[in-house]
Parts: C-alpha cells; structure tokens; sequence
C-alpha cells in the first residue's frame, strides 16, 4: 500500500501546519503503522471513498487475523460506527480475500499538551508527540466489542449537533458507540478492573452465554519500534483473547 506522505524519508513537509482534518488523518495512520509493526502485519493505506478494509492484516494462512486500530486522546472518546462492526461480522463467513478471519480491535490512548481538533499543530510536532506521549494499547475481541452498542451510549448525528442519549436502533441509519478513553487507560492497567465491568455489564444486558473466564489476558510493554527513526517511548498492551477450546 502506498506510504503515507509525512512517513517517507526526506520528505520536506513535515513542518507544515496542519488543520484539524489532516490532524485527524496523520494519527489515525501513524496508530496504524504502529500496530502493523508491533503484530508484523501489513499495514492498509485506505484512500479517501475506498471501500472498507481492515487497518491492519496478519496473513496465516488457517486463520487471518484482521485489526481494526482506534485512537483517541486520555481527555476525549473513542467513537466508532455500528455499520463497521457489521462488517467485520460478515466477512466471518466469506472464503474471500480472507481464510477464518479472527477480528481485533486495537484502541490506543496518548495524551498531548494542547487538545487537538482546538487549535493548529505542526506536522513534526504533533508525530513527535504521539511518539513520546502514548500511554496505552487495548485489544479486545470483536465479539466483545459486538456488546459495546448495549453496554455504553449510543449517539448519532442529528441536525448537525451530537445527541448522547440511549436511542433505538431502528429509529437510525447511523449509530456510534461512545467510550471514554480514560476508562481504556484502567482497564489497560486493572484487569481486575475491566474482568468485573465486563462481568457486571453482560449480567446487566442479559449476556447469558458470556463468560470471562473463557478468555485469558496478555500484558506486555510495548518498546523498541521506530517511527521517523525515532523510537517509540514504552507503553503498556494488554490483549484479551478467547481461549482454546
């Protein structure tokens, strides 16, 4: 896939000032290039109006495993549309491009001085920042991030303005599902923190057939991978994944 612009060497942009779309743009790529680098899988340039794809494939041959990469400032919220899990649900029984497709998302937290979408930043400056200010990783299972449209806020777009109230899924064409990211950040840090919620969520919506003890949690500290020759500062993952039955 192409390489985006601000990654190729020499590239003499990288003191641009950027507006809040390119802003946007920049991080959501450079979370994905992470990603590929840490599960050394090929990483997805999606052009603007392509057809959906995933950021981030590990080609296996038996199973192919697909990441979806979210990222969201420690003071703002992840949000993410239903229509795209939908998806990744589907492509579960396609034979095609993908073999037994498992599905991950990845939501990445980091913190920077200035709040974004606010104010104008420098290329250089904003992907230094996300180079030394990342502060954590989550990867969860698609069939958990599935539950999410009942266990958090749902919203949608109306009349220009953000409605944050529980509504009906009937009643939209398009829903998203609204998490704060500090509450990523615990649950990065306290598994036993994310195990009750998780527990105390699926009791609350009727998940009968959920059951935490059927997945295991890994945790590691992600270091050592470079960026612009820069290399990136240690940061807490932890991953959760259904176990072998």
């Amino acid at each position: 896939m192409p390489i985006p612009k601000w990654l190729r060497e020499n590239n003499n942009n990288n003191e641009e000032l950027l507006t809040a779309s390119k802003t946007k743009v920049i991080i959501g790529q450079f979370y994905e290039i992470l990603a590929a680098k840490i599960f050394n899988g090929e990483y997805n340039n999606k052009a603007v109006g392509q057809e959906m794809y995933p950021d981030v494939i590990v080609w296996k041959g038996f199973q192919d495993i697909l990441y979806e990469v979210k990222a969201s400032s420690l003071s703002n919220r992840f949000t993410f549309d239903l229509g795209q899990q939908q998806y990744y649900k589907d492509l579960i029984n396609t034979e095609f491009p993908f073999t037994n497709p498992k599905t991950y998302y990845s939501f990445f937290v980091y913190e920077l001085k200035e709040p974004l979408y606010k104010t104008y930043i420098y290329s250089q400056e904003l992907i230094e920042g996300l180079i030394t200010h990342t502060k954590a990783c989550l990867i969860l299972p698609l069939e958990i991030v599935n539950q999410f449209k009942d266990w958090f806020v749902l919203s949608t777009y109306i009349n220009k303005s953000w409605s944050d109230r529980r509504i009906k899924k009937s009643k939209l064409d398009i829903m998203f599902v609204r998490i704060p990211a500090t509450r990523i950040i615990n649950w990065v840090n306290n598994t036993e923190v994310l195990k009750t919620d998780f527990k105390n969520l699926s009791i609350e919506f009727g998940y009968r057939d959920f059951n935490i003890k059927n997945y295991k949690f890994k945790r590691r500290i992600v270091s050592r991978f470079k960026i612009l020759n820069q290399t990136i500062s240690s940061f807490p993952l932890l991953e959760m994944i259904e176990k072998e039955k």
